[in-house]
């Protein structure tokens, strides 16, 4: 064993053959937790230039800086909402309007569409 100011206390350094293993198996170490980083990221975050309108975006950042947020954070909320509305449950049609009655008159009541929007439009010039 030899002292040098890198080992003062002349502790045997690896052999040649072990310091090579242990660089490829710090390599392998850090392939692997860089694997892991890419694959937790996968789908993250996506950095993307988008076209907004001079006052909405002023309102975003006056709003962001209200809330102590960030313009992106407020921007992924609002996307989230509009994409949770689109997915939603089809929109309800409003309700049939109907005049009191039974229905189609015994006239109409097996007629085709083209008999009854002729009717409705009889005497109208169309």
């Amino acid at each position: 064993m030899i002292e040098t100011r890198n080992n003062p206390k002349g502790i045997e350094s690896p052999s040649p053959r072990l310091r090579g293993a242990r660089r490829v198996g710090e390599f392998v170490k850090s392939q692997l937790i860089w694997a892991a980083i890419c694959a937790s990221m996968v789908g993250h975050i996506m950095k993307t230039t988008i076209e907004i309108a001079d006052d909405l975006f002023e309102r975003v950042q006056r709003l962001a800086r209200q809330e102590k947020t960030t313009f992106r954070s407020l921007t992924e909320e609002g996307l989230r909402k509009v994409l949770k509305e689109k997915r939603g449950s089809p929109r309800k049609l409003p309700p049939l309007v109907t005049v009191g009655g039974g229905g189609l008159t015994d006239e109409f009541e097996n007629a085709t569409w083209d008999k009854i929007r002729d009717e409705i439009y009889r005497g109208r010039g169309a």
